[in-house]
């Protein structure tokens, strides 16, 4: 919803999909949102100081 330099800010909805038996959110949907926010960050960083940078995956 919001990004700066040392903020990242997103909304996960809680519907069906998001939410266990308790109706609260899954942990695994709150790591994952960590996680996001955490790739998006550094993409931002990487794209404000232009340096030419190359991801690399490795496949299992």
């Amino acid at each position: 919803v919001s990004i700066s330099d040392s903020k990242l800010e997103i909304k996960i909805k809680l519907n069906r999909r998001t939410k266990n038996h308790l109706n609260s959110m899954y942990f695994g949907v709150l790591a994952v949102g960590a996680d996001v926010t955490g790739g998006f960050l550094a993409m931002n960083y990487i794209q404000a100081s232009k340096s030419k940078i190359n991801l690399i995956f490795k496949d299992f």
